[in-house]
């Protein structure tokens, strides 16, 4: 199965094709939208539209689905569902709203809405439905817009201030809420992959420093922990009792020092 890059792993002059594609589509949609709905665009300015992107990619990358599908990983299957543009505009309550679902969960639902409010502040929920519509449990999180997108004359990639820190905030959010599910079903990922950040991070430190670079040579979701500061905080500290607050590059210079 192909596998494919995360939008945390976004650089300054590329981002993952599927988010482009997702952007592609928000353009065409908005486009038809505009033209007969000109008098809300405050609400659904394009600002809005870039940070509702970034959580939907984020969504499909975490695990969640906009059908109900078999596929619990983000591979091709997940990226065919970017090729269409889902309906999120809800123009009687002003505000976005997309439902999305968990393969292992058949009887739940989770409805992301996103409401702009104060301006330029949106408030992301992440509401969690049972089979028969009743609310088990709800995410919230503010966010400003402003923070994350710099001047439109800039290119695509160069639009957004510092993507693949947004996209990681953004995942703990949807992250949360999909292992409160599972855990509420008695379900589980056994995989390493499948556990919270935090826990990954101390299962880390049982490896030695050597073992850990191995380890995330693995694959890409591995990768990103890398230079992780906690994880080699704690490798310095018990090899070479040190402490930095850039411990990577201290460990590795008294790596190369001690051969």
């Amino acid at each position: 199965m192909e596998i494919l890059l995360r939008l945390e792993e976004s650089t300054k002059i590329s981002i993952p094709d599927h988010f482009k594609r997702l952007l592609e589509n928000v353009f065409k949609e908005r486009e038809n939208f505009l033209k007969v709905n000109k008098n809300i665009l405050e609400v659904f300015n394009l600002e809005n539209d870039y940070i509702l992107c970034v959580l939907l990619t984020v969504a499909l990358e975490c695990g969640f689905r906009l059908n109900r599908s078999e596929s619990t990983n983000f591979d091709i299957e997940a990226f065919r569902e970017l090729n269409y543009q889902p309906k999120w505009r809800d123009l009687t309550r002003r505000l976005y709203t997309v439902d999305l679902f968990l393969a292992n969960l058949k009887n739940e639902r989770f409805v992301l809405i996103v409401v702009p409010v104060l301006g330029n502040v949106l408030l992301v929920n992440l509401l969690t439905l049972k089979k028969n519509e009743v609310l088990r449990s709800t995410t919230a999180d503010p966010m400003v817009p402003s923070q994350w997108l710099l001047p439109f004359q800039l290119s695509l990639p160069e639009r957004f201030n510092n993507l693949p820190l947004l996209a990681r905030i953004v995942r703990r959010f949807f992250q949360k809420e999909k292992d409160l599910a599972l855990n509420a079903a008695n379900e589980c990922n056994p995989s390493l992959l499948g556990i919270p950040d935090e826990l990954k991070r101390v299962l880390f430190r049982f490896v030695s420093a050597k073992d850990f670079v191995h380890l995330t040579a693995t694959c890409l979701r591995l990768h990103m922990y890398k230079k992780d500061p906690a994880v080699w905080k704690h490798f310095l500290k018990i090899d070479y009792k040190m402490e930095s607050e850039d411990p990577y590059d201290l460990y590795i210079r008294n790596w190369y020092n001690h051969l």
